[in-house]
C-alpha cells in the first residue's frame, strides 16, 4: 500500500493523493476511527437563538404593549375597590397576581399621567388611583369597541370561513382580542 509518516506538515505518501489523506485524517490521525455522525453541526434552540435577527423596533413596540396591559391590569384591580383606589401596601401584594415583576411603587412612578400618587389624608398612607384623563381614554375605548361591534362580528365570521372546519380556538382569540378589537366579554 502506502508508506506514511504522521505529522502535520510531513506526510508522506507514495501512491495517495493529499486530498483523500485530508478525509481520512479530518479530525487528526487517532480519531480516524471516529465515527462522523458525532461531529455534525448542532441545532439546537440556542444555535437558532444565536442566529436569529432581532427587530429593535418591533422588540421596543412589544415592551410598550407589555407595559400598557400591565397598567390596564392594575387599572382594572383598583377600579374592583370600593372607594376607586388601593393603597400601595395592597397593590405590592397583589402585583404577582398582576404579572409585576419589579417594584409596585417604581412601576406607577414611571407612569404619572396614569397613576396618581397620593397620601390618604385620614389612613395616612400612600395610596393610588387612576389619573382622569386616563380613566377618559378607557372610557373612550370602551365607545369606540362598542361602536365597532358589526365591523368585529364581520372579523370573526371571515375567521370562520377562512378556518378548514368552521371552528376558531378560542385561546387563541382571547390572546389576540385587542389587536382585533374584541371587548373583553
Amino acid at each position: 500500500m502506502a508508506s506514511v509518516v504522521f505529522g502535520q506538515r510531513n506526510v508522506c505518501v507514495f501512491p495517495l493523493r493529499r486530498h483523500i489523506l485530508d478525509e481520512v485524517f479530518q479530525h487528526g490521525p487517532c480519531n480516524c476511527s471516529t465515527q462522523r455522525r458525532w461531529k455534525k453541526p448542532i441545532d439546537s434552540a440556542r444555535t437558532r437563538l444565536e442566529g436569529r435577527i432581532r427587530d429593535h423596533k418591533l422588540d421596543k413596540l412589544m415592551i410598550q404593549l407589555k407595559n400598557l396591559r400591565l397598567a390596564l391590569d392594575l387599572h382594572e384591580f383598583i377600579s374592583q375597590q370600593r372607594n376607586g383606589y388601593a393603597s400601595l401596601q395592597l397593590l405590592s401584594r397583589w402585583r404577582h397576581e398582576v404579572g409585576l415583576n419589579i417594584e409596585i411603587g417604581a412601576f406607577l412612578k414611571k407612569y404619572p399621567h396614569i397613576f396618581d400618587i397620593y397620601v390618604h389624608p385620614i389612613k395616612n398612607n400612600q395610596c393610588c388611583k387612576v389619573t382622569p384623563k386616563m380613566a377618559d381614554l378607557i372610557a373612550e375605548e370602551d365607545a369606540a369597541i362598542w361602536e365597532n361591534e358589526p365591523a368585529i362580528v364581520k372579523r370573526l365570521k371571515k375567521l370562520l370561513m377562512l378556518s378548514t372546519d368552521g371552528t376558531l380556538n378560542m385561546h387563541a382569540l382571547w390572546l389576540i382580542r385587542r389587536e382585533l378589537g374584541l371587548p373583553n366579554d
